[in-house]
């Protein structure tokens, strides 16, 4: 295996493993207290409700998340797929080599 290719399956595998934890997070329930000091109010917060800060959990983060981690988590196989097409395809084309 060459270096580039190397690279591009760690980087598939970590965005992979990146996604597998977002989808976790997206479908996770998990009932958060308030705290009223910083008037962050109860609910079931996401890692991106966290990270914007919010007061309350909102569904467009959750949804948003879910649909990130989930496009990284099928990137491997989608990107194995069409590199196996794009082999097939230059075996069984055409060449000049019978010239």
């Amino acid at each position: 295996m060459r270096l580039i290719e190397v690279g591009r399956v760690l980087l598939l595998g970590v965005g992979a493993l990146v996604g597998l934890g977002l989808v976790a997070d997206a479908t996770n329930y998990t009932l958060s207290p308030a705290d009223p000091r910083t008037g962050r109010q109860r609910g079931c917060f996401t890692v991106a409700d966290e990270l914007l800060g919010l007061s309350q959990p909102a569904g467009v983060t959750r949804m948003g998340e879910g649909l990130l981690g989930g496009v990284l988590l099928l990137a491997p196989f989608v990107m194995g797929r069409l590199r196996h097409l794009e082999r097939r395809s230059s075996r069984h084309a055409p060449g000049v080599a019978g010239r």
